[in-house]
């Protein structure tokens, strides 16, 4: 965490509009690795979203899991931590859900 900047902006260059049209020209290869990694059933794909309300979690959700099937998706969303996640790390709630 030390080597984050916790001021930077991370992004691609050319914002939201490169964003959609880079998901949708490698849509076809999305979804064959989704189906390869899904019939595998060996390994997993773990991503973390983190953002302030409006912060844009629920867009990504939609523009790049629309790519995969539903049957290898699974999303669990974590609102205000409670009193007992707040005494333990960041990811700690997280790995309780894996």
């Amino acid at each position: 965490m030390a080597d984050v900047d916790p001021g930077s902006t991370p992004g691609l260059k050319g914002g939201d509009k490169k964003a959609l049209r880079e998901t949708k020209k490698h849509r076809d290869e999305l979804f064959e690795l989704h189906e390869r990694l899904y019939a595998e059933r060996k390994r997993s794909l773990l991503v973390v979203l983190q953002a302030m309300d409006t912060g844009g979690k629920d867009g990504t959700v939609t523009h790049v899991v629309r790519n995969f099937n539903p049957q290898g998706v699974l999303i669990t969303p974590f609102k205000a931590p409670t009193p007992e996640e707040r005494r333990h790390g960041f990811l700690w709630r997280i790995r309780r859900r894996l």
